[in-house]
């Protein structure tokens, strides 16, 4: 989160910029707590600034706060639309509320899949949504997205799988049992579970 983001907080001035840099330290240590009351030092006048949404986001996150997550979320893309994490992040938290679950967090990130085509986090998670709803074509049709030379990951990681494709390779284990409708998802297992960035499970 620091090296680029940091050059992104230009127009924070001291103290509240430090701030911020402090916030983001103790995130990266797995402190939340401390991280937040760095947070909450910052001056309101700067507490919906993007970056510091970004953070504060994090902070939610980290503690597993989704309604708050999901609030700051919304505010981080109403500031800042351009930010592709907005829409990300908003999702994430969508899911994971009270009321909340695959679909709102489908229906909260669609609409980013048009405005952010060099994102390939996009389409993964949007195919991870589709897959977990049952619907494996148009899972696959989601990831593939702008084909092998657009934006979709080339080489994802599975969790014990080496260096394969293990989005593709899930798919064609899935493909073989389609005809068994209570077999399926115990082979699809992989997906859902994957842990590979992917928004694939509730924590």
């Amino acid at each position: 989160m620091t090296g680029d983001r940091i050059e992104q907080m230009s127009k924070l001035q001291p103290p509240d910029a430090h701030y911020l840099v402090a916030a983001i330290g103790w995130l990266e240590l797995g402190n939340h707590v401390e991280a937040g009351e760095e947070i909450a030092k910052i001056s309101p006048a700067f507490i919906t600034h993007p970056d510091v949404l970004e953070v504060r986001w994090a902070v939610c996150a980290s503690g597993q706060s989704w309604e708050a997550a999901l609030l700051v979320a919304e505010i981080l893309v109403d500031k800042a639309p351009e930010r592709d994490s907005g829409w990300i992040h908003r999702a994430y938290a969508a899911r994971r509320v009270k009321d909340g679950g695959l679909q709102k967090a489908w229906e909260a990130l669609r609409p980013a899949f048009e405005k952010f085509p060099k994102t390939s986090m996009i389409p993964y998670n949007l195919a991870c949504y589709a897959a977990q709803f049952g619907r494996l074509e148009e899972a696959w049709q989601t990831y593939q997205a702008d084909g092998p030379g657009g934006r979709r990951p080339a080489n994802v990681m599975g969790a014990n799988s080496g260096p394969v494709n293990w989005f593709e390779n899930a798919w064609n284990g899935a493909r073989v049992s389609l005809g068994r409708v209570n077999d399926w998802r115990g082979k699809y297992r992989f997906f859902t579970n994957a842990g590979n960035g992917c928004d694939d499970n509730r924590h």
